[in-house]
C-alpha cells in the first residue's frame, strides 16, 4: 500500500512490460510542477527520476534482465546501476566521467548514416519522442517536412534549412559521440548494427560473457522503407555531405548500390583513431576551412619563374626572415622552433624547406612588389608586416606548393597530399595563412589584387 502526504496524489509514471512500476511519484495537486517520490522510492539528485531505496545506485553490476525491458526502461535501469546520472539522451563519450568508467568495457553500435537519418525523420514525424522532442518537432518541422522525407532533407536540414545536424542530439554525427577531444576513440569496441549477430558474438568474446540472449531478443521494428527506396540522387548526395565524417571514419560506402555492405568488425582502436585524425584534416581542408581566391579566370602566365626547378609534391615550405627588432632570446626561440618544424614535417614524410627574402629576390617582380608594399600603412613592426607579404613572393619564386608557418606542425596531413581546389590559392585556417597552397602564378596574382 503506497501512501503520500496530504494533497499529494499518488501516480505511477511508467511501467515495464510486466506492469511493474519503474517510476512512481507523489505529485502536487497545485499542478505547479513540484513533485516528490512515493514512499519507498528516492529521488535522484541530478534528474527528475525515482529509484527504489533498496537499490544500490553505485552498483557495478548491470541488471541481468536488461534486454527484456523496453528501450526507455533499459536507459532508466542502466542509469540506476551506473550511479543515476550518466546514460540516456544520446550522450557523447565526452560527457562521461573518464575515471569512473575506466574499468568498464565500453562499446557502441554504429549504423549506416542513410538508414539512421531515415529513422530519425520517422521518429520525429510520428511524434515518438519525449516532450522535448515534441517541442523540437513543433518548432522545426512543417507538415510538409513530416510527410515527406525529401522535404525534410532538402528544406529542414542545413544548408537549405535552418537545422544543423551537429546541433541536434538525434541528428549529430556518430563519430562526434565516440571520439574524445584529442581525436582518440574513447571506447573499447565498435559493433555494427547491420551485422548484429556477429557483433554480439564479438562482444561476448571480448568480455568473456554469454550474451546470446541479445541475439535472440533483438528485432528491427521500423516500418519505413529502405535507403534505395527513400533517397533521390539529390538527397543522397546531401546526406553524404552532412555525414562525411561518419562515412570516412566508420567505413560505410557512399555508393547507394553498396548500401548493404557494412564495416569490418576487425578494425582496431588505433586504426579508427588514425582514420579519424586523417579524415578530420582531409575534410576540413577540402570542405570546411577553405577560402578560395576570387577572380582568377585570367592569369598572367609570365609570372612563371622558368629558372626554378620543381622539387615535387612532397615539399613543405616555411618562410623565416629575422627582423632587426628581435632580441637574442627571440631569435634563439625562433631557431629552436624552426628545428622542431623541420623535424616534425620530416618525420611525417615531407621534405621541409625554409625560404626567406633571399628566395623572394629571385622573382622578376621583387623590386616593384617590395616598393609597393613599403607604401602600405602597417599596425605591427614594418619589417614583420613586410615578411607577411614577401613570403608569397618567395613562394612564387620557388614554384608554389604547400607553405605553413614555422609554428604549425603536421597533424596527420597525409604526406604528398596534392593542393586542393585544382591548385587555386587556398588558405586552410579561415582568413589566415597558417597553412596554404597555391600554383606558381597564384601567389603573385593574389599580391597584385
Amino acid at each position: 500500500m503506497t501512501s503520500c502526504p496530504d494533497g499529494w496524489p499518488f501516480e505511477v509514471v511508467s511501467r515495464d512490460e510486466k506492469g511493474s512500476p519503474l517510476m512512481q511519484v507523489c505529485r502536487s495537486v497545485k499542478q505547479d510542477g513540484n513533485w516528490r517520490c512515493a514512499e519507498g522510492w528516492q529521488k535522484l539528485e541530478k534528474e527528475m527520476t525515482c529509484v527504489p531505496k533498496q537499490s544500490n545506485p553505485h552498483s557495478n553490476e548491470l541488471p541481468r534482465d536488461l534486454v527484456k525491458q523496453p528501450k526507455r526502461a533499459i536507459i532508466r535501469r542502466t542509469r540506476r546501476a551506473l550511479g543515476g546520472v550518466y546514460l540516456g539522451g544520446h550522450s557523447s563519450i565526452k560527457d562521461f566521467d573518464q575515471e569512473f568508467f575506466r574499468s568498464y568495457h565500453k562499446f557502441c553500435i554504429i549504423r549506416h548514416p542513410c538508414s539512421r537519418l531515415i529513422s530519425t525523420w520517422s521518429y520525429y514525424s510520428q511524434n515518438l519522442g519525449n516532450s522535448d522532442d515534441a517541442l523540437w518537432t513543433q518548432k522545426f518541422m512543417s507538415e510538409a517536412s513530416k510527410s515527406s522525407f525529401d522535404w525534410f532533407v532538402e528544406k529542414t536540414l542545413y544548408p537549405g534549412g535552418q537545422v544543423r545536424v551537429n546541433n541536434q542530439v538525434h541528428l549529430q554525427t556518430q563519430v562526434g559521440m565516440i571520439f574524445d577531444d584529442n581525436g582518440n576513440l574513447a571506447l573499447n569496441q565498435v559493433l555494427v548494427f547491420e551485422n548484429w549477430n556477429e557483433s554480439i558474438n564479438e562482444l561476448g568474446r571480448r568480455i568473456n560473457t554469454d550474451v546470446s540472449s541479445l541475439r535472440q531478443t533483438h528485432r528491427l521494428s521500423s516500418k519505413h522503407k529502405s535507403c534505395r527506396e527513400m533517397y533521390t540522387p539529390k538527397t543522397w548526395q546531401k546526406m553524404i555531405e552532412l555525414y562525411a565524417m561518419d562515412f570516412c571514419v566508420l567505413g560505410y560506402s557512399t555508393n547507394l548500390t553498396e548500401v548493404d555492405k557494412y564495416p569490418s568488425l576487425n578494425d582496431q582502436n588505433y586504426e579508427l583513431t588514425q582514420r579519424y585524425k586523417t579524415c578530420t584534416v582531409k575534410l576540413e581542408l577540402k570542405l570546411n576551412n577553405t577560402i578560395q581566391a576570387k577572380h582568377i579566370d585570367s592569369l598572367n602566365k609570365s609570372d612563371l619563374h622558368k629558372s626554378v626547378q620543381e622539387e615535387g609534391e612532397c615539399t613543405i615550405y616555411t618562410y623565416y626572415q629575422p627582423i632587426k627588432v628581435q632580441v637574442v632570446d627571440e631569435l634563439s626561440a625562433a631557431e629552436v622552433t624552426l628545428k622542431a618544424w623541420k623535424s616534425a614535417w620530416s618525420d611525417a614524410g615531407w621534405r621541409p624547406r625554409v625560404i626567406s627574402e633571399d628566395d623572394a629576390r629571385k622573382h622578376p617582380e621583387y623590386v616593384s612588389l617590395r616598393t609597393r608594399f613599403e607604401r602600405l600603412p602597417t599596425i605591427n613592426v614594418k619589417e614583420y608586416e613586410m615578411s607577411c607579404f614577401m613570403r608569397h613572393v618567395a613562394m612564387a619564386a620557388v614554384g608554389g606548393g604547400w607553405m605553413s608557418d614555422y609554428d604549425v606542425l603536421p597533424y596527420h596531413l597525409p604526406k604528398c597530399t596534392k593542393p586542393f581546389n585544382h591548385g587555386e590559392f587556398t588558405a586552410y585556417h579561415q582568413h589566415t595563412h597558417l597553412l596554404s597552397s597555391r600554383q606558381i602564378v597564384l601567389s603573385i596574382h593574389v599580391l597584385r589584387t
